[in-house]
């Protein structure tokens, strides 16, 4: 498949995910015809539904359209899947989601945003800060950017901005001019045994750059000045003196971040200081990009960020809840430092729920420590994804570890029974369907803490 633009029929397998989403938008964008299967219906496959294109959610060889051109399919749809089994018997190319992005990316400027966390945000607030700043930008986003409600993005095509996800080595099939790595952690561990693993498939990523492009990385990663020899690197760090790029005089007034980056003054208005390091990164793509830093500054602060990463659904002075995807222990620990931060006069719950039975069993220790940084802890079933169960690897095996006070095991169907009246700050945490029970916690605070439904105020 030489020519993945020269198309006009397209069929996904496994439409329905946030990254499949955002390539089947930028083809009805193209106006291709788009068809599709999923297990079941969501948010994103109603909106694909509305914008055009056409899906089933049932096995079935017969609602495959015919004459189709090419066929694109997620590494999280299972070989014993009927459609797949008999796609592969035909002529029709077939290939997987991290290749067809790789062919629409590859041929133009392309800003790859790599890394063990933060790479969703990042890409969406790079993404703004182009748009905002009146560069010609198409992204695709592994998540839903609140300025545009969307995963896809199109203003033009001069810079083409991705997402590159380091798992099943899928950000090996991307060569871009300009890439940024966040950091490099033990996660995926079905794929990355080790540390070293890790790194290693993050330099190959990296030693893709194209010729004369530039890589910009998080100063914390060891070895991140040599872990691209032939490439010109520029580190960024939240306030390390020996970054390219760092903040200075960092200060919260009101909930928002102020800080200044090359002695341009900023104001991130959203939670997490992780997110100011998010920040650092997005102004120093832009900045070596040439677009001038009070624009770059102007963007950033009418950045409203991705949901499910420190979203906040309820924000009064009695209480707070927020949102987030963090689904790895460093993940969770630079959450609660930001909310500590933010509200450290108030009791924090944080209801988890544990992602992949691999993770589970192998980083149980580090969830505990980062999970015992809080008041209270409500621990869920854990969430299969792709997996099947592990004897004798499931939630207590966290919880067994745990030294602050916890509830075990609440489920999606009853965990709004975990909530009192005297909760302050509650977070909910993880990358699995989790994100179902955001409507009914929130229903269940309104109703214990008597809040005024006009009072609630999002970010």
């Amino acid at each position: 498949m030489n020519n993945i633009n020269n198309i006009s029929k397209v069929y996904f397998l496994g439409i329905g995910g946030i990254g499949m989403s955002a390539i089947a938008r930028y083809y009805l964008d193209k106006k291709v015809l788009v068809y599709g299967y999923d297990k079941t219906p969501s948010k994103l496959t109603g909106r694909l539904e509305e914008e055009g294109a056409i899906i089933h959610y049932s096995e079935d060889i017969d609602q495959i359209p015919s004459d189709i051109d090419l066929v694109i399919y997620t590494p999280a749809i299972p070989d014993s899947n009927i459609e797949f089994q008999y796609l592969k018997t035909t002529d029709i190319p077939v290939i997987k989601r991290a290749k067809a992005l790789g062919l629409l990316a590859n041929d133009s400027f392309e800003i790859a945003i790599a890394g063990s966390h933060g790479k969703t945000t990042l890409t969406s607030m790079i993404a703004h800060v182009l748009v905002e700043t009146g560069m010609e930008t198409t992204a695709l986003i592994g998540g839903i950017c609140k300025n545009f409600d969307a995963n896809y993005i199109n203003t033009g095509d001069k810079y083409f901005v991705v997402e590159a996800d380091e798992y099943d080595r899928s950000f090996h099939q991307l060569m871009p001019q300009l890439a940024v790595v966040t950091a490099i952690d033990n996660d995926h561990l079905e794929v990355y045994p080790t540390k070293t693993d890790a790194f290693n498939a993050f330099a190959l990523f990296v030693n893709q750059i194209k010729q004369e492009g530039r890589l910009i990385i998080s100063t914390t990663i060891e070895e991140w000045e040599s872990i691209a020899p032939s490439t010109e690197t520029i580190g960024y760090h939240l306030i390390a003196g020996d970054a390219h790029y760092r903040s200075d005089d960092l200060k919260i007034y009101n909930g928002a971040y102020h800080f200044s980056i090359s002695g341009q003054n900023c104001v991130l208005n959203m939670g997490g200081k992780h997110n100011v390091e998010n920040a650092i990164a997005a102004f120093a793509v832009a900045d070596q990009l040439g677009i001038p830093k009070v624009e770059i500054a102007n963007a950033l602060s009418t950045f409203k960020g991705i949901e499910r990463r420190f979203e906040y659904i309820i924000r009064t002075d009695e209480c707070v809840l927020i949102d987030d995807y963090a689904h790895h222990p460093e993940e969770i620990s630079q959450l609660v430092a930001s909310v500590k931060e933010l509200y450290s006069n108030m009791n924090i719950k944080l209801i988890f729920q544990p992602h992949l039975y691999s993770r589970t069993q192998k980083l149980a220790e580090e969830f505990a420590a980062s999970l015992s940084e809080v008041d209270e802890v409500v621990l869920m079933d854990i969430y299969p994804a792709r997996e099947l169960p592990i004897d004798g690897v499931d939630s207590q095996l966290i919880d067994n570890q745990l030294v602050n006070s916890s509830k075990v095991i609440y489920n999606v169907g009853n965990i709004e029974t975990c909530l009192n009246a005297q909760d302050e700050v509650v977070l909910i945490v993880g990358a699995g369907d989790i994100g179902t029970c955001v409507e009914k916690i929130k229903s269940k605070l309104i109703e214990l803490k008597s809040i005024d439904n006009n009072l609630i105020s999002a970010s």
